[in-house]
């Protein structure tokens, strides 16, 4: 890259100084070696975007196929992708010996709150359960591994 001073090439066309600097600058393909931190990290968020990706997948199979148990519930067991928060909202996962639940807060203001079968500590939350498979829970901890890597 270079910069050239140029001092009366009438740049402004009568509006201030008629002077300025000209910049420019040669390019060229980065080599492998140079453009391998880039490529690192693009291969990563994409890792990450399609790791999310199934997640929401999972999720939805459970509201869309999942038992919703009458009652109030305390799922027992390994909290994942947990991002509930104080406004009532967010979800996660409960991944426990019998049961795997997909669970959405369901606390704010103007929920239904007459549809909450989850315990918070709060209003509540909507848990919808399927029973325990194992493949689907070590996809789920796996998961969870490969998009808390990323941050």
């Amino acid at each position: 890259a270079e910069k050239r001073y140029v001092a009366e090439d009438g740049m402004s066309f009568g509006v201030g100084d008629e002077s300025g600097y000209l910049y420019s600058a040669l390019c060229r393909a980065a080599t492998e070696e140079e453009a391998a931190p880039l490529a690192a990290k693009l291969a990563r968020e994409k890792d990450i975007r399609e790791a999310k990706k199934r997640v929401r997948e999972i999720a939805r199979k459970i509201q869309a196929e999942g038992e919703y148990p009458a009652g109030a519930h305390d799922p027992e067991g390994e909290r994942l992708f947990d991002t509930q928060n104080i406004y009532g909202g967010g979800d996660w996962f409960v991944v426990g010996p019998e049961w795997i639940w997909f669970v959405e807060n369901n606390g704010s203001d103007g929920g239904d709150w007459s549809r909450n079968n989850v315990r918070t500590g709060g209003a509540g939350a909507v848990g919808r359960r399927v029973p325990f498979d194992a493949a689907l829970a070590g996809e789920l901890r796996e998961l969870q591994e490969r998009i808390k890597e990323g941050f």
